[in-house]
């Protein structure tokens, strides 16, 4: 009998106030060549409002480089990696990605001041299981 690996869909979610680093470090630690990546990076929608466009565009600036380079360590793993920088409503986008890209599992960046800093750990991963019925894995 002949043991055929399942490829990973893996949904990586950062967010700027986060630490993207350790996200991705557990992406490459659990994911392997073949598997496939997609990378949600947040900016708060509170950021937008309270900026200047001067500000927005050097933080928008920031989060392209960092999602980019993110993208490149995954891909040098020899793993596919798309991403993209996104504002608004985390849980809707992450259920359209998990739909669209059929997603076996999400890691999740937390952080105490955060996107998600409204939720304890718990409330977080209920709320992500109630919108994806795949697991989920929170990173600290």
């Amino acid at each position: 009998m002949v043991l055929i690996d399942k490829m990973e869909r893996i949904l990586a979610v950062c967010e700027f106030h986060g630490e993207c680093e350790k996200v991705i470090q557990k992406v490459l630690e659990i994911g392997s060549e073949g598997d496939f990546v997609y990378i949600l990076y947040f900016i708060p929608s509170k950021m937008h409002e309270t900026i200047d466009k001067k500000a927005h565009t050097m933080i928008k600036g920031e989060a392209k480089k960092v999602l980019q380079t993110c993208i490149e360590k995954i891909r040098k793993e020899e793993i596919s990696c798309k991403g993209k920088i996104k504002r608004g409503n985390a849980f809707s986008a992450m259920k359209k990605i998990v739909n669209k890209y059929k997603s076996t599992l999400i890691i999740i960046g937390y952080d105490k001041k955060g996107l998600f800093s409204h939720y304890s750990m718990e409330e977080l991963m209920q709320k992500i299981a109630d919108i994806a019925s795949i697991p989920v894995m929170v990173v600290k």
